[in-house]
């Protein structure tokens, strides 16, 4: 499988978190791969004026922008937005898994939350593993990697092929955890890891998206504190390398 990270840049609105997404599909998809990864809550932004962005009707309008262009360019996506459950309540951190066809294959409700996230979001539970172009695939949300013990149960060995890990963490934090956890469940693991964080603004060390091998061992690594696009082949050392002012420009 040919893959695309996007380490976008974490704005304040969801127009320009949105642009960002749409753009990094179309410059993925001209490179020829065929699933796209966007970061934890990469429509709204993960920032402390998420309820601002994230009224329901504009986030589902946004995903359903993302959608058609998964139609429009043949790619699946998989990216972060809230979502709200049927009987009314607190929404959830969660992410989207969309194939070519613009079809919401899965959603993943973040179980891990951190204290301030329980301040707008509720607890999602369980662990969809859905088949997206000959593999199986999950998500797994940021720090979700220190509950190994659910994740053991959840993803136990050779039920996934692929875990997709979008991230708001400084580098290095949580690799070894998330090493451990691909050596048990025997899949690659792919993270998104945002570059900036608009709360922190002068906070360094963010973005350094990895892949990572079924044997722990760390294949790729995306450049620390930079916006892009990384394309490559699934298993790969190396990819194409993207930067979001190229994006924008595209």
């Amino acid at each position: 499988m040919r893959m695309a990270i996007a380490q976008l840049r974490v704005h304040w609105t969801l127009a320009d978190n949105l642009s960002g997404v749409l753009h990094a599909l179309a410059q993925a998809a001209n490179a020829g791969a065929q699933l796209c990864l966007c970061g934890e809550l990469a429509l709204p932004g993960y920032h402390r004026q998420i309820a601002q962005q994230a009224e329901p009707h504009r986030i589902a309008q946004a995903l359903h922008a993302v959608a058609q262009a998964c139609v429009r360019h043949g790619i699946a996506c998989a990216v972060g937005a809230p979502a709200w459950p049927a009987d009314g309540g607190r929404p959830f951190n969660s992410h989207h898994l969309f194939n070519d066809a613009g079809a919401l294959l899965a959603r993943t409700d973040k179980d891990g939350l951190t204290f301030v996230e329980t301040l707008f979001f509720q607890p999602g539970q369980g662990r969809p593993v859905v088949p997206l172009l000959g593999l199986r695939c999950a998500t797994v949300l940021c720090r979700e990697v220190e509950e190994a013990a659910l994740l053991h149960e959840q993803l136990p060995p050779g039920s996934a092929d692929l875990v997709l890990w979008p991230s708001l963490a400084r580098c290095g934090t949580l690799e070894p955890l998330a090493a451990e956890l691909a050596q048990h469940s025997g899949a690659h693991w792919v993270q998104c890891n945002a570059p900036n964080a608009p709360n922190t603004p002068d906070e360094d060390a963010l973005g350094g998206s990895v892949v990572i091998a079924p044997d722990g061992r760390v294949l790729l690594q995306l450049p620390a504190d930079e916006a892009g696009l990384a394309v490559f082949d699934l298993g790969a050392t190396q990819c194409r390398w993207l930067p979001q002012q190229a994006l924008a420009q595209a």
